[in-house]
């Protein structure tokens, strides 16, 4: 039977640049508003593309868009809403990116070159490009277009997928239920035991024995 150990944080950390250890939590200041102001010029070139009303500006406008979910940066601090206002805005630049002809997201997005997938088991240029022989890049790719974030092999687009999972995960949990790691864990009936970090007052809590286990302070 799998047994496996998963420390899932009590504050959603993984989604806040903080997987590590407490130095690596703590932004430093400068950064921090290096990445704001990133964040908000991407936003502002976003929007004056989608409202310039101009077909040939969507490409551009989707890389500013993905830019900016990646520039943008949540805190423990950050409300429901603010969670909900950037899923909406996320679903926003994919029903951009599934109404246009792939080859045109391609061109701001471009393989990785990476040869070596194989032997590490993971996505490369090779398999991108055999993934891209199987699809029509001159059409607008539509439903599947998760299935290409997924396959397609890009830092910015990987990103910007991995921020929707940890803000879905987060939304999930808002709503009282399961995160992702954890609902998946129960659907394929792996014997798993998870903890709630609770770094406030220094303790872990099983789910599964319900046991309390307290950590040293700082």
């Amino acid at each position: 039977m799998l047994k496996a150990f998963i420390f899932i944080d009590f504050c959603s950390d993984l989604c806040y640049n903080s997987i590590q250890n407490k130095e690596e939590k703590i932004m430093n200041d400068e950064l921090k508003n290096k990445r704001r102001k990133k964040a908000e010029c991407y936003f502002r070139a976003y929007t004056k593309k989608i409202q310039s009303l101009d077909y040939n500006e969507l490409p551009s406008a989707i890389f500013c868009g993905v830019k900016f979910i990646i520039f943008y940066d949540l805190t423990p601090e950050s409300s429901k809403e603010e969670f909900y206002g950037l899923f909406n805005f996320i679903q926003e630049v994919k029903f951009l990116m599934k109404s246009l002809p792939l080859k045109l997201i391609i061109n701001n997005f471009p393989i990785i070159k990476d040869y070596n997938g194989a032997k590490f088991e993971s996505k490369d240029y090779f398999s991108t490009q055999e993934y891209l022989s199987t699809i029509n890049i001159n059409v607008p790719i539509q439903e599947e277009i998760d299935n290409f974030l997924w396959n397609y092999y890009n830092h910015d687009l990987m990103n910007f997928c991995i921020k929707e999972m940890l803000i879905i995960d987060k939304l999930r949990k808002f709503e009282g239920k399961k995160g992702l790691l954890e609902s998946f864990f129960e659907e394929n009936h792996l014997d798993v035991e998870t903890y709630i970090v609770n770094k406030k007052y220094h303790y872990l809590y099983n789910t599964k024995t319900h046991k309390i286990s307290w950590m040293k302070g700082d």
